[in-house]
């Protein structure tokens, strides 16, 4: 990997694992790759998390323009650029990012948590058939109770309240499982189902 797609992925490796203050600034805790940068941390140190996915957005376009990446590396650039758009509510930019990423790299790690990221943005524009769609294909990867909650909704969304309540069912056997959120969304569900006599 080059010494700037390095330089790239540290904030964004430091940020899935640091938790972020109520101030909004990230504490940073120095993993084992920022020691090949260190030069790079003094500039990470004290970023908000706005200002963390800025500079994502703009070094990754910088890194696709010197065209000098493999196919492996720049699905992991435009993995980044997909989150950070998706942070600033770039939806449909978001979403074409991450399709990017997962043509480039169909094995790329986390591509269910890029399919749910995707799904989230669809949902975001009202766009929620291909809502349905990523977050499927997330559920095909690792299911999980959050996830099958999610699909529940966009079909609620979408007025498929079978669909919605069949995925609530199942979202229960799930640990993640928002019991609450699942039990109001299940009313909703039934009320809506015409009853059969």
């Amino acid at each position: 990997m080059s010494n700037s797609l390095i330089a790239l992925l540290l904030p964004a490796i430091m940020l899935l694992q640091s938790p972020v203050t109520s101030s909004g600034i990230m504490p940073i805790r120095i993993t084992s790759q920022s020691i090949l940068i260190d030069s790079r941390v003094d500039r990470v140190v004290g970023l908000s998390i706005r200002e963390l996915h800025q500079q994502t957005i703009t070094e990754s376009s910088r890194l696709m323009k010197n065209g000098n990446l493999d196919n492996f590396s720049l699905s992991y650039v435009y993995c980044l650029r997909g989150s950070a758009r998706a942070h600033f509510k770039q939806y449909k930019r978001a979403v074409a990012d991450l399709a990017k990423a997962i043509e480039l790299n169909p094995k790329i790690e986390g591509q269910n948590r890029l399919y749910r990221i995707s799904s989230d943005c669809c949902a975001a524009m009202g766009n929620y058939k291909d809502a349905v769609e990523a977050v499927t294909k997330s559920l095909e990867i690792e299911p999980s109770g959050l996830s099958l909650f999610k699909r529940a909704i966009y079909f609620v969304k979408l007025k498929k309240y079978e669909a919605g309540l069949k995925d609530l069912e199942q979202s229960k056997q799930f640990k993640d499982c928002p019991e609450r959120d699942v039990a109001k969304l299940k009313l909703i569900c039934l009320s809506k189902i015409p009853c059969k006599e």
